[in-house]
Order: C-alpha cells, then structure tokens, then sequence
C-alpha cells in the first residue's frame, strides 16, 4: 500500500517538473502556489469565518513542495 502512495507522488511531482520546465507555465504554476498558500492563512487561527482547505490538501501540498 505505501508503495502505491508512493507512486503516485513521484508521478505528480514528475508531471509538475514537467510543466515548471516551460517559462510560460513556471508563473502559472507560481501564481498559483502563492495563491494557495494566500487563501489558507487563515488556517491558523484557531477559529476562522473564511473557508480553508482541508488537512488533506495541505498534505498534498506540502509533499509536492519536498
């Protein structure tokens, strides 16, 4: 079973290393990095009236960054 979740995160890193590859878009994928983490600062407080994301996308997120 971790070999499967292991997969399947090298295989979403390779496909963004892939996209980063093109000037064009690198900013997009950029733009939208920053966006995420600008949207879910609130997640940090312990109590918040703006949605955020899920611990789950935060996961993701963070193991796409490693």
């Amino acid at each position: 079973m971790a070999g499967k979740f292991f997969n399947l995160h090298t295989g979403l890193a390779d496909i963004i290393k892939k996209i980063m590859k093109s000037a064009e878009s690198k900013d997009r994928v950029m733009l939208w990095m920053r966006q995420a983490v600008n949207l879910n600062l609130d997640k940090l407080k312990m109590f918040t009236q703006s949605p955020v994301a899920s611990e789950g996308f935060v996961l993701n997120y963070i193991d796409l960054l490693l």
